[in-house]
């Protein structure tokens, strides 16, 4: 039996991933790494104090269903800055009004 309050396996995972990703990006951005050491214990820190994994069905999020969709015809690499795709924004505004 897993304790359902304690993240699992594929949350610190996606976590370590996720901030990994957001070191190498702060690099790229000019700013200063850190050292693996470092993202390895603030990943673990995330993981414990203010994530929790959970599953949801594709209905249950329609923004990241559509924007993973949108993905399949991006040939490049693109990044949003102040601004996402309409049809996530649109989705978003819907989602919220029906859950409102």
């Amino acid at each position: 039996r897993s304790d359902q309050s304690r993240p699992g396996q594929l949350g610190q995972f996606i976590t370590v991933c996720w901030d990994i990703w957001k070191n190498q990006n702060d690099i790229r951005m000019g700013g200063k790494g850190r050292a693996g050491r470092t993202v390895l214990r603030n990943a673990m820190h995330l993981v414990e104090e203010q994530w929790k994994v959970t599953h949801t069905k594709r209905e249950g999020n329609i923004p990241a269903h559509l924007l993973a969709q949108h993905t399949k015809n991006v040939e490049d690499n693109v990044a949003w800055l102040k601004e996402c795709p309409s049809l996530i924004e649109h989705a978003c505004v819907h989602e919220r009004n029906v859950t409102h």
